[in-house]
């Protein structure tokens, strides 16, 4: 017995008792009623059958997060610019006298932020292009740096 007989069969034994008088026997009036009950319960079946098949067809993959490129490894002796830092914050540094990785960590935030023209936007790129790499800014503010 297909997957569809079984079903379209619980279909049709739940809708016999309204069709079927158990005391009585069958006449001609419950025959046919009972031909429709079987041919609805095969119909409800197939829709029910569609209905799980365009499901399946419809699932979505499974979605995963999206995964950053990997970064070029980056020494302390490499110019800024392999940071892959926007041109302006990258010149910026360098007209400031920091231009090796090395002399960027030994800063802080707090130190970056005194440079001119170099504000918050550009301190939080500076940040995740460190951290992107495994690196950060000094934590402490040393006076005198700048």
């Amino acid at each position: 017995m297909s997957a569809r007989d079984e079903l379209a069969e619980r279909i049709m034994l739940a809708m016999l008792p309204q069709v079927y008088d158990y005391e009585e026997g069958r006449s001609d009036t419950q025959e046919a009623r009972f031909r429709n009950v079987a041919r609805d319960a095969y119909m409800m079946a197939d829709a029910m059958e569609y209905v799980r098949q365009e499901e399946q067809e419809a699932e979505v993959p499974e979605v995963t997060a999206p995964t950053l490129p990997a970064a070029t490894p980056v020494g302390p002796e490499d110019d800024v610019g392999a940071l892959e830092l926007p041109a302006r914050v990258a010149n910026q540094l360098r007209s400031y006298g920091v231009t090796t990785v090395a002399q960027l960590i030994e800063r802080s935030a707090v130190d970056l932020l005194k440079l001119p023209n170099l504000g918050s936007r550009s301190l939080r790129v500076i940040e995740s292009k460190l951290r992107h790499r495994g690196m950060s800014l000094a934590a402490r503010y040393e006076p005198g740096r700048f």
